[in-house]
Parts: structure tokens; C-alpha cells; sequence
């Protein structure tokens, strides 16, 4: 049996529509994300690769990869030892499925509710900053948040 291993980007986070999103490249095995290689501010994906710019690391992206695939795993394996004791007439395969549908539901939850990955304002515009953005794409961040315009040539608001 052939395991897949090497690098591949995970844990998107911090997404502005539009515009960018962030990605943390890991080494994997099996697509395990093991080792954080770097993250990315990436405003475009190219087949496999992304195009971009390297930031610090985010522990936000690395949180989301490792626990999308725990959960991923766990639901997974639950739902398989509950059906397989369900069949066998045990009747110990209700704990299982429960927590095999816990963990399939907070995969979902990481996976697809873009509030969890959504950028605020304030961190869009250390992003945009870091991309090196123009005073016109600043602008077009600002209007997507319904934000006024900046006018300190790229200088990002006060967090709040």
C-alpha cells in the first residue's frame, strides 16, 4: 500500500472574498498536516500551487488544518465502529456514533462556515499590507467591508 506524503497547503483562514485568504503549507503524511511549513497570504490558487506572498505563521491556519483532520478522523472511525457494532446486535454502538457524529459535525463546521475564516477588517488590511496592496485595492477592501476609505496611504485601522 502506497501512502501519499509530502506538501500541501491547509488550514484556510482569514479570507477577505476577492482578495486573498491564508494558507499554511505543511509537510503531511497521508495527508496528515505534520510539520508547518510556512504561511501564505494567497490571492490566487494555480493547479496545486498558490500565488502569494509568505507571512508569519499563523496559529490560526495550523489550528484549523490539524483540527480538520482530527475531526475528520474521529467521525470517521466512530461512525465505522458504531455501524459495525449496530450490525453485530452490540449493543454498546450508540456512544460510538455519537461521538463519530460530534467530530463529523465540527469537520463540517471547520470545513464550510466561512465565519470561523473570515477576516475581520482590521486584520484584512495587515494582510493587504503585507501583499503590498495598492492605494486603489485598499480602497476596494475598505468598500467590501463597508468601510470608508483609508487615508493614510495603506496604514491598518486600530483593531477592535
Amino acid at each position: 500500500m502506497l501512502i501519499p506524503y509530502g506538501t500541501n497547503f491547509q488550514g484556510s483562514v482569514d479570507e477577505a472574498p476577492g482578495f486573498f485568504w491564508v494558507e499554511t503549507k505543511f509537510y503531511h503524511i497521508g495527508f496528515l498536516p505534520l510539520v508547518p511549513l510556512g504561511t501564505w497570504a494567497v490571492t490566487q490558487r494555480i493547479g496545486n500551487g498558490r500565488q502569494g506572498v509568505k507571512i508569519p505563521l499563523s496559529l490560526k491556519s495550523i489550528l484549523m488544518a490539524w483540527i480538520a483532520y482530527l475531526s475528520l478522523v474521529v467521525g470517521l472511525i466512530g461512525l465505522c465502529i458504531a455501524l459495525s457494532q449496530y450490525l453485530a446486535s452490540d449493543a454498546h454502538w450508540l456512544p460510538c456514533a455519537i461521538t463519530g457524529g460530534i467530530a463529523a459535525v465540527i469537520w463540517l463546521i471547520v470545513k464550510y462556515v466561512r465565519l470561523l475564516r473570515r477576516a475581520s477588517y482590521g486584520r484584512a488590511c495587515e494582510i493587504a499590507k503585507q501583499l503590498q496592496m495598492t492605494p486603489d485595492g485598499l480602497s476596494r477592501l475598505a468598500a467590501a467591508y463597508g468601510q470608508p476609505a483609508p487615508t493614510n496611504r495603506g496604514a491598518a485601522p486600530p483593531r477592535r
